[in-house]
């Protein structure tokens, strides 16, 4: 087991195997002053690459989308992003980041239909460009989000 911990979030990594984190970089923005910012983790796990990502409810569209894009763009193989986004993806006026997603070859693991809240928004993501990774919602007794679990195969 392998917990990542700072001050926005926390990230559990339950493996069976020897789990060898290749590389480790951070991509932030931010406003102390406003309080906005936005967060990409990414973690090389095996042959897998994790991007983890939060953006502050405050943090601009518009600038959340060009660092997003940024990032699609040089994304490889076996690659999910996953985290709380703070954008509410069943709003029509915000479709526009799964088909950002879409626009890269990547698509969600998680019914964007259904809440990954307690207040019926769904705010948390994530997205792949392997379908053989797997992903579901499960409930949580200690957020108004539910946790996200992620299986990928051994095999990448």
């Amino acid at each position: 087991m392998f917990l990542l911990k700072t001050n926005i979030l926390n990230f559990i990594f339950l493996d069976n195997s020897n789990l060898v984190i290749r590389t480790c970089n951070l991509k932030t923005d931010h406003d102390e002053v406003r309080r906005k910012h936005c967060l990409f983790l990414k973690l090389q796990v095996n042959n897998c690459n994790i991007i983890v990502i939060y953006k502050s409810p405050k943090y601009s569209l518009l600038k959340f989308r060009e660092n997003l894009e940024d990032m699609l763009k040089y994304s490889t193989e076996n690659t999910f992003y996953v985290g709380d986004i703070n954008i509410n993806l069943q709003e029509k006026k915000n479709l526009t980041i799964p088909d950002l997603f879409k626009k890269y070859g990547f698509k969600s693991c998680l019914d964007l239909k259904h809440p990954s809240t307690d207040f019926g928004t769904h705010i948390d993501v994530c997205f792949t460009n392997n379908q053989q990774i797997q992903a579901w919602f499960y409930e949580s007794y200690y957020s108004y989000h539910k946790g996200i679990c992620i299986i990928c195969p051994k095999d990448i």
